[in-house]
């Protein structure tokens, strides 16, 4: 298939839904290892989440209606969602804290890098890294020093 034809083949909306149902597909798997009364709750919603996408995948399809819904569903919002996932895959593997300011760095980047009048211009990548600094470390005083909560730590803190 040339880029054209798989273009027209696959819908934002299609990778969307698939990836919203593989999402809820790991975390049902996740469940499997919780006792029963604790994952009842959770398996409820996520089987909820799965057929409510299902619906909602099946009517996009065969709706002639839903041309208002496909213009809030873009390939930026796709990846804003592939990021906040891969964010949470990486929260047990990588560290709480390194992974809390690498995705707040990247997320400042990406949501000014295709509007050429804010890139680079209005604020630098020191800014950048200085605002998510601050932001973990408020997150650390507050909920690890003061409320002594435990964070997940792996490799990296």
């Amino acid at each position: 298939m040339n880029s054209v034809r798989l273009r027209n083949f696959f819908k934002a909306t299609d990778v969307y839904y698939l990836f919203v149902i593989l999402i809820s597909l790991y975390f049902w798997s996740e469940t499997s290892s919780m006792e029963t009364h604790a994952s009842i709750y959770p398996k409820i919603v996520l089987f909820l989440l799965i057929f409510f996408t299902t619906l909602a995948y099946l009517k996009d399809t065969f709706s002639k209606y839903s041309e208002q819904f496909k213009s809030a569903i873009t390939w930026r919002n796709i990846t804003v969602l592939l990021s906040i996932g891969l964010y949470l895959i990486c929260i047990p593997t990588v560290g709480y804290f390194f992974t809390t300011y690498s995705y707040l760095f990247l997320f400042f980047q990406y949501t000014r890098f295709s509007k050429s009048q804010d890139y680079l211009e209005n604020k630098t990548i020191l800014v950048d890294s200085v605002i998510s600094l601050c932001i973990i470390l408020t997150i650390a005083l507050i909920f690890k020093v003061i409320l002594k909560l435990v964070f997940p730590e792996a490799w990296l803190f």
